[in-house]
């Protein structure tokens, strides 16, 4: 969730780097040419970024990082630090200056700081405030000064003077004296200052700040990146000289900066608070239209979707760039919930913004990772369209790139990469058009860059969009729309169309997940497609819109039964597509198909796509259970960065499944399984990794809470890390034990809690084993309606407790109002034991209290909006402390159970569980085992009340 990142790359460059030139070893580490970038830029060197804004939209910028200080020219690289995420706010209050013998007193209830008399003027107002390292204990960095410990205070005064700019004085050497120079806001001077220590020693100074005064002379803004996420993007985007080194650029390195913090790094993974991405994207807006200049919005920060499409952010999104089409533009990252299908996240799902995933090119897999991969790869992690047609084509994941002073690493993978590399080539081809005299709309640029992409072997729809982004073709492609009267008219189209698996029975593509249904010739699919104009068009100029567009499919298993389709204003005209669902039958996998819409008056081919009507198709292998309950794939080998993808069906009847991955022949090489429930979420199994080197298996066993009917998705992942192609097996294994409910029991005090009940193996086998279980804790189950965006709720640890672990869920609507949900839990002292965050609409937290003692579950919700609402969560409780076993009472030797033969079961713990407060009942499970005890049949939680 949030910074879309996998943190950090685990090869150094020391350990990894390959004897190579500076150009070809600059390009590995940043990679350029994958999107010819590079190219084009040798061809057109003016044509590098300049005169665009690339806003980053993160953790902060550090403005001192070497290749973010200047541009190519000597301009100042950095133009605007502004953080909205309320992290850096430093209240003030006003004070009366005191004269004493040697300086002005400046006193609140907090301290008192002196201001020499020399610097005094009467005519001036002073407010006094206090930047304590104490504020920051649960942030990036907690020394501000690096000086070695975290209980410096630095004095700030807010300076107001008559007819003068507003400037501030910071005690910056802890010294309690204002002897420091005048510092005023970024935004005129331009200038940003460190912290730091009477000890020169210990003087580190980990980070570079600015600071900013706005209108509320109450407060001071002190902007910094202490999560370093966002100096990265920075680099990737637009650095120029980076680390100091000549030749070693971003994107494009002509390109200014504006850093509009929206992450607060005190938070789980630098969450987003309430309104600072619509405040961030707003302020970008505002700037770009009083300036004049494009602004390119960077956003590499996201969570997943509920609502494909349709969630506040993805909304807002859309709406602003409507709003402001000739001057923002939009690159976001997919998402890193790869590389199961139907993962991309929001507000990646936003219509009319550029939805990057993250490519491995070869050069870069070298030189960071020393892999020997014969061909560029998509990163595993980089979700998959499904729902959505997202991403829209995909750009290199990984780099090194500037980093504050602090961070000790400074190769980052992930699709936060792969977004500034999509921000960089929206700067160049922007450069390129105001210098060729041409105005172009986002949705003209975002066209160009998806639909002149090169396709990456072996890659569908769903993992790569159109392919590699290509800068040259792109900038081509963009000329031939400027021609168009449609594209400069319709910024883009909203595809709907209906979806029964999807929470709200709609989604943008056709999105069939449906047990073994395949979508037939007889019921064709529906869409509606809209035009999205810019809101600058008048009602008149919407209304006299008129524009005829032909229907071609592109694949052979689809017809259109309407080829051509006439639009007038701005009303949704429906099209139905047919699929020959015949031509699917008995073809496991995945299958994309598509029905491009082209203007007529537009460029051929695909350059001269305007809406695509995306159908998906997944043909699962189902199982005739119980007589067939185990099934093998062989594989003679997975290369290194491929993705092998399996659909299966639970059959009927079944209660639980086993998956096996195992890697043959003696290869040297990790191999990982992936996964996926029917919604496309990755469910976590420990030592997911395998390979014979090792002789590791790869088990995950789907039962209890977990079992659920639907299309499963089975990924098979050879890292690119790994030495070579690897030969694996993949196993399903079904069991089919039905057993009483005893997910609810009653105890009665004094007696030791029992369960009996029959038992039937449904299976096709015997099953010769035991059932034990035991009640691991206790827990409860409530809702709880939140006014604003925080709950708190506290526990108690104690010397008992071995873990605290809690469920949370909101349901899919309120889920969609919200761009981070952070969780923490916070100790008695007020810091943080334990930062997570709900990246889907449930999230399971486990904490390994550090010492018995009070804590508080700190759930905050930032909302998109900032006007209050209320809504509810459910947060699941348990508490594991000493268990209590549970085993069958049966008469010698092995549990035995015939198929088909019931049999009754009687469960009995060893010992009374301790009485529990009201509210909370005994948490435990069952579990069903092979005597060999490599099968576990069955694995169901219990539940029981006092």
């Amino acid at each position: 969730m949030r910074p879309s990142l996998v943190l950090p790359a685990l090869c150094t460059l020391l350990g990894c780097m390959p004897a190579l030139g500076s150009t070809e070893l600059y390009e590995g580490l940043l990679s350029k040419d994958a999107t010819r970038s590079a190219t084009f830029l040798e061809q057109h060197p003016e044509w590098d970024g300049r005169g665009v804004v690339i806003a980053v939209l993160d953790t902060g910028v550090d403005v001192g990082a070497p290749g973010l200080t200047n541009l190519p020219s000597g301009e100042r690289k950095v133009i605007v630090a502004r953080d909205f995420s309320g992290q850096g706010t430093i209240p003030l209050e006003k004070v009366t200056p005191e004269a004493s013998d040697e300086a002005i007193e400046l006193r609140t209830d907090d301290g008192v700081v002196l201001l020499p008399n020399e610097r005094f003027n009467s005519t001036c107002s002073y407010r006094l405030g206090w930047i304590r390292e104490t504020q920051f204990h649960n942030a990036g960095v907690r020394d501000l000064n690096g000086d070695g410990d975290t209980a410096d205070v630095f004095a700030l005064t807010r300076v107001t003077c008559p007819g003068e700019p507003e400037y501030a004085i910071v005690d910056r050497d802890t010294n309690s004296r204002l002897d420091e120079a005048a510092i005023g806001s970024f935004e005129r001077t331009l200038k940003g200052f460190q912290l730091g220590s009477p000890d020169p020693k210990k003087d580190l100074q980990p980070l570079n700040y600015t600071l900013h005064l706005d209108e509320d002379p109450n407060r001071a803004e002190l902007h910094f990146d202490d999560g370093g996420h966002g100096t990265h993007v920075a680099g990737i985007a637009a650095g120029y000289q980076l680390f100091g080194k000549t030749g070693f650029n971003g994107i494009a390195p002509g390109a200014q900066i504006m850093s509009l913090k929206i992450g607060n790094n005190a938070l789980a993974g630098g969450a987003t608070t309430t309104g600072s991405k619509k405040k961030a994207i707003q302020f970008a807006s505002r700037w770009a239209t009083e300036n004049k200049r494009p602004v390119v919005l960077n956003l590499s920060y996201g969570i997943g979707s509920e609502r494909e499409g349709f969630s506040d952010i993805d909304t807002l999104v859309t709406e602003e760039l409507q709003k402001n089409p000739n001057l923002l533009y939009m690159s976001t990252s997919a998402g890193n919930s790869g590389p199961s299908i139907s993962t991309v996240g929001q507000p990646a799902a936003a219509t009319l913004a550029f939805t990057a995933g993250a490519a491995l090119p070869r050069e870069n897999a070298q030189v960071l990772f020393n892999s020997k991969m014969n061909r560029d790869r998509i990163f595993s992690f980089s979700s998959r369209g499904g729902e959505l047609t997202k991403p829209d084509a995909v750009l290199p994941g990984t780099a090194s790139s500037s980093v504050p002073p602090f961070l000790g690493y400074h190769v980052m993978s992930g699709t936060s990469m792969a977004a500034p590399q999509g921000a960089g080539v929206h700067a160049i081809l922007l450069s390129a058009a105001r210098a060729s005299g041409i105005e172009v709309n986002n949705g003209m640029v975002r066209r160009a860059m998806t639909y002149s992409a090169e396709p990456l072997k072996d890659y569908t729809l769903l993992d790569q969009g159109y392919g590699m982004v290509n800068t040259p073709a792109a900038w081509a492609l963009l000329q031939k729309l400027v021609r168009s009267s449609e594209a400069q008219k319709v910024l883009g189209y909203s595809v709907e169309t209906s979806c029964v698996t999807c929470p709200y029975g709609s989604a943008p593509a056709s999105y069939w997940r449906v047990g073994n249904h395949i979508p037939s010739a007889s019921n064709p699919i529906d869409f509606s497609i809209r035009p999205l104009f810019s809101e600058q068009n008048t009602a008149q100029q919407k209304n006299q819109f008129y524009e005829v567009y032909e229907l071609r499919s592109e694949t052979s298993w689809l017809d259109v039964r309407t080829p051509n389709l006439a639009f007038r204003g701005d009303q949704a005209i429906h099209a139905k597509v047919e699929v020959e669902g015949s031509k699917l039958k008995g073809k496991p996998g995945v299958h994309v198909g598509t029905v491009l819409g082209r203007s007529k008056e537009g460029p051929n081919g695909l350059a001269g796509t305007a809406f695509e009507l995306r159908v998906v198709v997944v043909v699962p292998e189902t199982f005739s259970f119980p007589s067939e309950s185990t099934r093998e794939w062989k594989s003679s080998g997975i290369d290194l960065g491929e993705v092998h993808r399996h659909f299966i069906v639970p059959p009927v009847g079944a209660t639980s499944g086993e998956f096996v991955l195992k890697a043959t022949n003696g290869t040297q090489g990790n191999i990982r399984l992936v996964v996926a429930d029917p919604e496309g979420r990755s469910l976590p199994i420990p030592g997911s990794y395998t390979s014979k080197a090792n002789e590791d298996t790869v088990r995950f066993l789907l039962t209890g809470d977990t079992f659920k009917h639907g299309v499963w998705e089975l990924d098979v992942y050879n890292t690119f890390r790994s030495k070579g192609r690897v030969p694996y097996t993949l196993e399903a294994h079904w069991y089919g034990i039905e057993t009483p409910d005893f997910s609810l029991l009653h105890m009665e005090q004094g007696q030791k809690p029992t369960l009996e009940g029959e038992v039937v193996n449904h299976t096709g086998r015997t099953f010769e084993g035991k059932a034990t279980g035991i009640l691991t804790g206790y827990g409860k189950e409530e809702f709880y309606d939140i006014e604003g965006d925080e709950l708190s709720l506290p526990f108690t640890v104690t010397e008992a407790h071995q873990y605290v672990e809690f469920v949370v869920r909101v349901d899919p609507d309120t889920y969609a109002l919200f761009t981070d949900v952070a969780i923490s839990i916070v100790g008695s002292d007020g810091k943080v034991a334990s930062k997570s965050g709900l990246g889907q609409a449930s999230e399971r937290i486990r904490f390994r209290p550090p010492s018995p003692g009070d804590y508080t579950l700190e759930i905050r919700g930032a909302l998109t909006h900032e006007s209050p609402s209320s809504w509810s969560v459910e947060v699941d409780e348990s508490h594991g402390i000493g268990p209590i076993p549970l085993r069958a009472l049966s008469s010698g030797g092995p549990l035995v159970l015939y198929p088909s033969v019931p049999k009754n079961l009687i469960i009995e713990a060893e010992k009374e569980p301790a009485m529990l407060p009201d509210g909370y009942e005994h948490r435990g499970f069952l579990k069903f085992e092979e005597k060999t005890g490599k099968r576990i049949w069955l694995h169901l939680p219990l539940r029981a009340s006092n």
